[in-house]
């Protein structure tokens, strides 16, 4: 299902079916993360655990309302795709190219930590943001671990019949003495070996990915990472365990990946509660994303400018006093500031549909 911005359509789910996908939705609401401060994050200060989920909007005729998040989400086998609604005049253009502006767009925003600039070279026959994330993810993991292997320390803690480490006397006491195996020590000791947690939350999402995939590349792509990493023992692992890995200035292409993995574990991406589950969230506010890009695009291509994004200023002093704060959605010292709007012009108006509130 297509969808754009603020677009109704009908659904074919039945009342116990939507009252799960309306449940999923509300667990990846209150679930979700934040990427950054309090103030730039970008689902805003809103108290996590007091708001129903804002992606939809449902009707009791069986239909559902987009409201302003764009991305994709997959329930139980149907998958959503919200563009954004200043595409909705667009409808002509190959569904590709909407999907490759998307993806442009995000691609600049700084809040949002997917590399979805990797996006641009790449040559896969989709329109679906779920798939490119996929696609991502497993070309970079892929390429990551074929070339560059990752071994790492790894603690165990095993029963042995001579010392190895450290001897785990609490354990030894109560499991080995206390039983009569005076002769099994309990060993705490930590080999450097490729099965490390690493390439186990690598294992586990790929895994899991793949239950939710339906491109073929991505399913042969997944494949042969699962293929790289056959000796890696199998273990469920979530969003936290990923702080439990320790990289260090060297390896800035696994903490890249490591970082992929944290957001697709999180909460707000994957539902964790179901090893067989498909389902899967990905949807943020377009005003956000709009200004997000705005800021990038001019960080990255006008460096010389020195623009500020979300800047604090004061519209004016008072006997050398500032009075009136005001937050900048961009800066330019001493030339511009700059408010982003999220609007569909309408060059029917005169104005363009440009309030005089905005």
């Amino acid at each position: 299902m297509t969808l754009y911005e603020w677009d109704t359509a009908s659904h074919s789910l039945s009342e116990q079916a939507l009252h799960r996908f309306e449940s999923f939705l509300h667990e990846v609401w209150r679930n979700r993360q934040k990427f950054d401060t309090e103030e730039n994050s970008y689902w805003g200060n809103k108290p996590l655990d007091e708001q129903k989920q804002q992606f939809f909007q449902f009707g009791y005729d069986h239909t559902l309302q987009a409201r302003n998040y764009v991305g994709v989400v997959q329930f139980e086998g149907m998958r959503i795709q919200v563009y954004p609604k200043i595409m909705r005049d667009r409808q002509l253009l190959d569904t590709q190219i909407q999907q490759r502006n998307l993806l442009f767009w995000l691609s600049y925003c700084q809040r949002i930590r997917f590399p979805f600039g990797l996006a641009q070279t790449a040559t896969l026959d989709s329109d679906d943001t779920l798939e490119w994330m996929v696609y991502i993810f497993a070309n970079l993991a892929t390429d990551l671990l074929s070339n560059q292997p990752l071994q790492a320390y790894q603690q165990i803690d095993e029963n042995s019949s001579y010392l190895k480490g450290q001897l785990n006397m609490p354990a030894y006491i109560s499991n080995q003495l206390s039983t009569g195996r005076w002769y099994e020590f309990s060993c705490t000791h930590a080999p450097f070996v490729y099965d490390n947690l690493f390439n186990r939350i690598v294992k586990f999402l790929a895994k899991r990915l793949r239950n939710i995939s339906n491109h073929p590349f991505n399913q042969n792509k997944l494949g042969e990472l699962l293929f790289l990493l056959d000796e890696v023992s199998h273990q469920s692992v979530t969003a936290t365990d990923c702080d439990k890995v320790s990289l260090n200035a060297l390896q800035q292409d696994h903490s890249q990946l490591l970082q992929l993995c944290r957001l697709f574990l999180s909460n707000e991406v994957m539902d964790l509660n179901d090893d067989q589950s498909n389902n899967f969230c990905f949807l943020v506010p377009m005003e956000v994303v709009f200004e997000d890009f705005i800021a990038g695009f001019i960080e990255a291509h006008f460096p010389q400018w020195k623009a500020s994004k979300q800047a604090p200023d004061y519209l004016a002093t008072t006997d050398g006093k500032p009075i009136f704060q005001i937050r900048n959605d961009l800066y330019f010292p001493n030339r511009l500031i700059i408010d982003t709007k999220y609007k569909t012009l309408q060059p029917t108006d005169d104005k363009f549909g440009i309030s005089q509130a905005d």
